[in-house]
């Protein structure tokens, strides 16, 4: 009879610990996703703030663009006397460039943003979620205090 109460005791004890085990896996695995949903969340917020970022520089660059083309237009009608043949030269200038730019399709171009692109990858790869850090300063490991340059 003590016997018996003794092995109870000892499986009651086994059955408490796999019950805290197993709570323990589920609640790291709960945490595991969490923090990879957060990560996540992050580098998407990110690559949205700086996608913003760069379509309002693209966006004003194209303005100005565009002003100081309309600007050559008008000047190139004074020098012609003649508003029309401004816009048209203007006009056909950009013409000839863009098709140029079309038909030969210059490889070079192309490599270079693709180069880009993957070293903008392998970088935020490499990183993996941890923010970079700021050049310029040094780190002084006896004390772990940054000294300005």
């Amino acid at each position: 009879m003590i016997r018996q109460e003794m092995i109870d005791r000892q499986t009651d004890q086994i059955g408490q610990r796999l019950k805290t085990i197993s709570t323990d896996i589920k609640l790291y695995v709960e945490k595991r996703i969490e923090l990879l949903l957060l990560n996540v969340g992050e580098r998407l917020s990110q690559w949205a703030a700086e996608s913003i970022h760069k379509l309002i520089g693209i966006s004003l660059l194209l303005l100005g663009a565009i002003f100081l083309l309309v600007t050559l237009a008008i000047f190139l009608g004074d020098v012609f006397d003649n508003l029309t043949l401004g816009f048209l030269s203007v006009s056909l200038l950009l013409l000839i460039v863009g098709g140029m730019s079309y038909y030969l399709k210059p490889h070079s171009f192309s490599d270079y943003l693709q180069d880009q692109f993957e070293s903008e990858v392998m970088k935020a790869l490499s990183l993996n979620g941890e923010k970079p850090q700021k050049t310029g300063k040094l780190i002084d490991p006896g004390s772990a205090k940054q000294l300005k340059e």
